[in-house]
């Protein structure tokens, strides 16, 4: 049946409240093929993943639609944030299958009156774009992280940034915002009442396993803080860094 999973919650404190989610029809956001070809058993063609979203209109939510549909893209985690006026904006990976060569991307969609502008691209990488988080401060200035590949001998990922202006951002370019050598993910963001962005993430060591972890924290927990403008951390991490 339907697999329905990955949903994100945002509200803007006056009563309205948008949900989001990714959704496969079959069940599975992947087909396992009966043998091996080009070194894998998976096709990652999907043409029954979507974005699913649904409003609060005070006494329940509003039938579910599609926020983005169609095409064989593999459409996953989804996060949405209220922005000032009322509207509000979504990002969300995909990852796609064309002539054997894998393209993920970071797609966003703003909305507004009632409903979603068609999607855009933040960025887009051959290698892996995983797990967005979104915000947006109270001029409307919206800050996109997520994970990708960075390239180094440990873990290959890091933390990378973009912003934009609500309600019509035009991207800036992506920055990386974590550069030592262990396997970061999980990360999420907020903000605070200075308009400045926190970032949390797990991080771990590839080749040992141990937890790379900020002072005052434990369990591979790290976090900082992130200057919108540029994306250049204002410390290595918050408080002491790392241990």
């Amino acid at each position: 049946g339907t697999a329905d999973q990955m949903p994100a919650l945002a509200a803007d404190g006056a009563g309205a409240v948008l949900l989001l989610w990714a959704r496969d029809d079959d069940g599975e956001f992947y087909t396992e093929l009966s043998s091996v070809a080009n070194g894998t058993n998976v096709d990652y063609e999907n043409d029954d993943s979507h974005i699913c979203w649904s409003r609060w209109n005070g006494t329940g939510w509003n039938d579910p639609q599609a926020l983005a549909t169609g095409g064989t893209a593999t459409k996953l985690s989804p996060s949405v944030a209220f922005s000032p006026g009322g509207t509000a904006l979504a990002v969300w990976t995909e990852k796609e299958v064309s002539q054997g060569a894998m393209t993920h991307r970071l797609k966003y969609a703003v909305y507004a009156g009632g409903g979603w502008s068609s999607p855009g691209v933040i960025t887009e990488s051959p290698r892996f774009i995983e797990d967005p988080k979104a915000v947006v401060d109270a001029e409307g200035v919206a800050t996109v992280i997520w994970r990708a590949y960075a390239g180094r001998s440990k873990g290959g990922g890091a933390l990378f940034s973009s912003t934009g202006q609500m309600p019509a951002p035009s991207w800036s370019e992506p920055k990386q915002i974590t550069h030592d050598d262990t396997v970061q993910w999980q990360a999420d963001a907020a903000l605070d009442e200075q308009n400045r962005v926190y970032t949390v993430w797990s991080a771990y060591d590839a080749e040992s396993g141990a937890a790379g972890t900020g002072a005052g924290f434990g369990s591979g927990v790290n976090v900082a803080q992130e200057s919108p403008e540029s994306a250049a951390l204002t410390g290595v991490y918050a408080d002491a860094g790392v241990d």
